[in-house]
């Protein structure tokens, strides 16, 4: 398995590329990287800041939900 030095590094990878494409103000990431984010975000030297969702793991979930619920028709 990789360290979470390596993982963060390749992650650092990803990320560039995406701030590459899209120039983000901010990236929020949910899930397993929001659980581990103390452990690699050392590594993370791209320009957007870079932070855990404050749902976690249950952001991702929660958004669809909302999202759903947004364009559901009321009776």
């Amino acid at each position: 398995g990789l360290t979470f030095k390596k993982w963060g590094k390749r992650f650092n990878t990803f990320l560039h590329y995406v701030e590459i494409l899209i120039s983000p103000d901010l990236i929020i990431l949910g899930g397993g990287t929001a659980k581990h984010f103390d452990a690699y975000k050392e590594y993370l030297t791209i320009q957007a800041p870079v932070v855990p969702a404050h749902l976690g793991n249950f952001a991702g979930i929660i958004g669809a939900a909302a999202a759903a619920l947004h364009q559901a028709p009321i009776d």
